[in-house]
């Protein structure tokens, strides 16, 4: 994403990169405000709440495998 942004607005890597982060930070906290605020699925309620719940769970996965595990960042990593 970050190199798209970069040759589509032809800014710095440094730019790209805050744009980026910016983008992140704004579909993060549309996905929390949905999740708190799920309407309901009459007889599928459980089902939804359960897949959405799980989505958050995988969101949460991801960011702790990216600050967890920093070997992979290294040269020959």
């Amino acid at each position: 994403l970050v190199k798209v942004l970069q040759q589509e607005k032809k800014i710095s890597l440094t730019q790209a990169y805050m744009e980026a982060l910016e983008l992140h930070n704004i579909y993060l906290e549309e996905f929390l405000l949905l999740q708190k605020n799920l309407p309901t699925f009459d007889n599928h309620q459980e089902l939804i709440y359960d897949y959405v719940q799980d989505l958050g769970i995988m969101i949460a996965g991801v960011y702790a495998w990216h600050t967890n595990d920093t070997f992979r960042y290294l040269n020959n990593g």
